[in-house]
């Protein structure tokens, strides 16, 4: 005898269902998969977007802590970082005085005699064949300056190849001082002694390059020295204060740093 299965409604909703379920899952797996991509997608996005604007703000607050490498006033206050010495007597050597009210200091050439001067002051001198030349710098800036002597170079008449150069302090704090030291042939005919009356108005050019601590905003101070004396003793001043933006691969790759210039002008202040 034949059997006979009845197939009810309810057993053809429990099929449908299932492939509903079946298929539900399989699009919320997919849309799963999808959203995961398009997170990371945006989440690289949002993290290149990040750096892009911390790179914007390292500028920004890089520009607020420049350091900035002027000359030194001669009638400023004597800071402490600058060694001022007062009341020296000295009874001994080729530039013995008896007694020296200060502010002074001693010159740091090496295997050269100690001279005292005023530290405020740029020292130069002339003695057998060389120029002896030592100028002092204040950072003005907001940040820590970092000196490359090696690329320090001062040219003018009477100044030949430099022998000797250096910084008495390569890192500079705020509102401190530092002095760059030089030693060059003096270029003459008769290079044992400077003619007397043939060097007021000589003009020498001093290029200083720095950085800040972190090796960008790299600058060139560039300043005049004059003398305004018929001498030797000068006095000699800085005139003329220079600032010179060296432009980085980095800086050329953002379009930033070009070269820019600007200036700081002072006058004689005898």
């Amino acid at each position: 005898m034949p059997i006979i299965r009845i197939v009810t409604p309810s057993n053809d909703l429990a099929a449908i269902a299932t492939l509903v379920l079946a298929g539900i899952a399989l699009g919320l797996a997919f849309a799963t998969v999808v959203l995961v991509l398009v997170t990371r997608a945006g989440t690289a996005q949002a993290r290149a977007d990040a750096k892009a604007e911390l790179k914007v703000l390292e500028r920004q607050v890089g520009s607020g802590y420049r350091p900035l490498l002027v000359d030194v006033i001669r009638t400023a206050p004597v800071s402490p970082d600058m060694g001022a010495l007062y009341n020296v007597t000295r009874g001994q050597g080729p530039h013995a005085t008896i007694n020296e009210p200060g502010p002074v200091i001693d010159t740091e050439f090496p295997g050269h005699e100690p001279i005292l001067f005023d530290p405020r002051t740029a020292f130069v001198w002339f003695e057998a064949g060389k120029i002896y030349v030592s100028v002092p710098l204040r950072n003005v800036g907001r940040g820590l300056a970092v000196i490359d002597d090696g690329g320090v170079e001062m040219t003018g008449p009477l100044f030949g190849t430099i022998e000797h150069r250096t910084s008495q302090r390569h890192h500079v704090p705020v509102a401190e001082t530092t002095r760059i030291d030089l030693i060059a042939v003096y270029l003459s005919q008769q290079a044992s002694d400077p003619p007397a009356s043939t060097l007021r108005g000589v003009l020498w050019q001093l290029a200083v390059p720095y950085c800040d601590f972190a090796g960008a905003q790299r600058t060139v101070a560039r300043l005049e020295l004059v003398c305004h004396g018929d001498d030797v003793n000068g006095p000699w001043l800085v005139e003329r204060v220079e600032q010179e933006s060296v432009a980085t691969p980095e800086s050329r790759s953002s379009g930033e740093g070009k070269g820019r210039l600007w200036r700081l002008l002072y006058g004689p202040d005898i």
